[in-house]
Formats: C-alpha cells, structure tokens, sequence
C-alpha cells in the first residue's frame, strides 16, 4: 500500500512538473508573439504619424483648389452667356466634415 502511495506522488509530481514547464512555454509563447505585435504597433503608430505631418496642409491646399476651380467654372459660365449659350452652372458640392 505505501509503494501505491509513492507510485502516485512520484506521477503527480511529474504531472505538475510537466504541467508548469507547458504552461511556461505556453506563455513565453504569447510573450513573444504580443512583444512582436507590440513592435508592428509601434511601427504602424510611427508611420500614421509620418503621414499626418505629410498631410497637415492638405486641407488648405485643397480648400485653394475648391476656390479656383469655382471661380473657373463662373467664368465659363460668364463666356457662355457671352457667347449666347445657356450657362451650365457649377454642380452642387457636398460638404464634407473634417477630420481632426
């Protein structure tokens, strides 16, 4: 009866050995991959912040833009009266909110 008991103890000791040296690799598993993921993240963060800094004064560039091409499409419209053809108009512009 006292060797069954040893037998026993002998495999819940290699059972939890076994059960801490997966749970250690599993974990150092995740370690890694969430470090690797972290390093995208990071990488990603730097580049949209490339990309903001790139693209500060687009909006009042385009803003320009949206200003010549109206006051182009005006003076078509002032020829063709001119010229005796109906004027066209310029097309409605949907306004599109900004993002910050």
């Amino acid at each position: 009866m006292e060797t069954l008991v040893r037998v026993l103890a002998v495999i819940t000791a290699v059972y939890a050995v076994v059960l801490v040296l997966v749970l250690t690799v599993a974990l150092l598993t995740i370690l890694f991959y969430l470090r690797r993921i972290g390093g995208t993240f990071a990488q990603i963060a730097t580049l949209m912040r490339a990309v903001e800094t790139a693209t500060t004064d687009l909006n009042v560039q385009l803003e320009r833009v949206h200003k010549d091409l109206t006051a182009v499409a005006e003076s078509l419209d002032r020829t063709a009266e001119h010229l005796g053809a109906a004027p066209m108009g310029a097309p409605e512009v949907v306004e599109r909110s900004q993002v910050a």
